[in-house]
């Protein structure tokens, strides 16, 4: 009978440890989901800015490439219009002064506009080149900064 009354007790106890572990089990579980979640949110907002950085990167090499190849279509139409122009003097003007004169101003003004053109472009590069510097300067202070007041919020463990 004795032994029949220590076999119910183990049996409640283990029943009331079962019960115990299932519900510490349950407990981890959603702690485990409130963790996957929290992890999930943060890694979020960092693919989020990587993604945003990607893509401004993208836009700014747009924008350089669009006044770059700009500017040589522009050269390319000024320089055929100035060798049309340059080429009719030379071909109708009867005066061997006049046609040194001319060739003398085309020689300057190729020299001169090809110049302001390397420079618009030298330009270019180096406004875009600073505005990356700056920018990269600007996100790094906020993503600091954003650290900064996440671990102002996050409990000392």
């Amino acid at each position: 009978m004795m032994a029949d009354i220590a076999s119910v007790l183990l049996m409640v106890l283990s029943v009331a440890l079962l019960v115990v572990s299932m519900r510490l089990h349950h407990a981890n579980t959603v702690g485990l989901r409130h963790f996957v979640g929290s992890l999930t949110a943060a890694l979020g907002i960092v693919q989020r800015r990587r993604l945003e950085r990607l893509e401004q990167k993208n836009r700014n090499r747009l924008l350089e490439d669009s006044v770059d190849s700009g500017t040589s279509a522009v050269e390319l139409v000024h320089r055929a219009i100035t060798s049309t122009t340059f080429s009719v003097i030379d071909r109708f003007s009867t005066s061997e002064r006049f046609k040194a004169s001319a060739q003398k101003a085309r020689r300057t003004h190729d020299d001169t506009s090809r110049t302001f053109y390397r420079s618009i472009k030298t330009t270019n590069k180096t406004l875009h080149a600073l505005a990356n510097v700056l920018r990269n300067n600007q996100s790094q202070k906020r993503d600091s900064q954003s650290g900064q007041s996440n671990n102002r919020n996050k409990p000392d463990a």
